[in-house]
């Protein structure tokens, strides 16, 4: 079934797995950066529908059309999902049939890379695949390695891109740090996961697609000299003048 998705005018391809639960800008970033670079291949995000902490395939689809849109124009019409169901993928061998455990029955794994491997043994001959991978997780790459077994004839290159930092130094932004943060209603703190772009719809999309509910925070009082205006000032003069 996965296969039947492949429907590409030329013959590259270009993998990017990842969870996307939800998207951040530093997903948006690695797809944008990818689709610039290898211009001319068809893009296929692969991703799980197994929910992470309540966030849904469904939800994070709808996150990451309004972010792509905003922030680069790209729309999820410009890309495809390969997406892994709940129980996995069927892992195939070298020969594309199922690997079975010693019970007799196949084997499965909801690894985003599985996807990539078995939608590439189904690619046109001589296809090019780019995996996409950030430098600060390379072993994505890998899963190359075991195409290019299965497939010669194929022409597999890997796309490593520099990650967007993370609040912590030396660390990239993490999407179980976007989730706590919707858990725990920190609605200032999930902004910093968003696109400057994306920053007027951040309470829309926190609240009505993500499900958060946001928990006042007190906001810090501002300076006398900043909140007195001279309107203020002059009304008091006039009240002065009229006494």
């Amino acid at each position: 079934p996965l296969n039947e998705a492949f429907t590409n005018k030329g013959n590259e391809f270009l993998f990017i797995p990842g969870g996307f639960k939800p998207p951040h800008k530093g997903h948006i970033h690695l797809i944008t950066q990818a689709v610039e670079r290898i211009p001319g291949a068809k893009p296929y995000l692969v991703t799980g529908e197994t929910p992470r902490d309540s966030v849904t395939l469904q939800q994070s689809m709808e996150v990451l059309r309004l972010l792509l849109q905003e922030e680069t124009g790209l729309g999820l019409d410009d890309l495809s999902i390969v997406t892994i169901p709940k129980g996995g993928l069927v892992i195939l061998d070298e020969d594309g049939q199922p690997l079975k455990n010693s019970e007799g029955k196949p084997r499965f794994s909801n690894s985003p890379l599985q996807g990539i491997y078995n939608s590439a043994l189904g690619l046109p001959k001589r296809a090019v695949v780019y995996i996409v991978s950030s430098t600060a997780d390379k072993k994505h790459g890998d899963i190359g390695v075991s195409i290019k077994k299965a497939r010669p004839d194929l022409t597999i290159k890997t796309l490593a891109i520099r990650p967007l930092p993370g609040a912590t130094a030396g660390e990239k932004m993490s999407a179980s740090d976007m989730r706590r943060s919707i858990l725990d209603g920190d609605l200032k703190k999930f902004k910093t996961f968003l696109p400057d772009a994306s920053q007027d719809r951040a309470e829309y999309i926190f609240t009505r697609i993500l499900g958060g509910e946001p928990i006042e925070q007190e906001e810090e009082e501002e300076p006398l000299a900043e909140s007195f205006r001279a309107d203020d000032l002059y009304g008091l003069i006039d009240e002065v003048i009229e006494e």
